[in-house]
């Protein structure tokens, strides 16, 4: 009985991802009225790890590869990481890697320095 109403969530959540993919894929862009601006830009005038994820993940859905990298490169470390955790659901092996204590410190230290480094300019 757990294990079907596990099964009725996952379920039920990939429908409401769906449609929420969908609706970004045709609602959020550039000029959007949803479009969210970041908070941390406007008040120090820096870039956060995430400045320009929201435009890069639409570029995504859209297939301009290129594009979502020149806007967040870090988009896609991201997407590989989700990947992962979705894969270690049916992988034990994957799921201890990821939750390791040096591939966290890792992912962490690399958002760090992409942080400093688009922001040297």
């Amino acid at each position: 009985m757990l294990r079907n109403i596990k099964n009725v969530h996952l379920r039920v959540l990939l429908i409401f991802a769906g449609f929420l993919l969908v609706g970004y894929y045709f609602f959020f862009g550039h000029s959007s009225v949803f479009y969210l601006p970041c908070i941390f830009h406007s008040f120090t005038g820096y870039q956060c790890p995430g400045c320009g994820g929201q435009r890069a993940f639409h570029e995504l859905l859209h297939g301009n590869f290129i594009q979502a990298f020149q806007l967040n490169p870090l988009i896609f470390v991201v997407l590989f990481v989700v990947l992962l955790k979705i894969l270690s659901r049916k992988y034990p092996i994957i799921k201890t890697s990821l939750n390791n204590k040096w591939v966290f410190g890792s992912l962490l230290f690399l958002v760090l320095l992409f942080t400093i480094f688009r922001n040297l300019n």
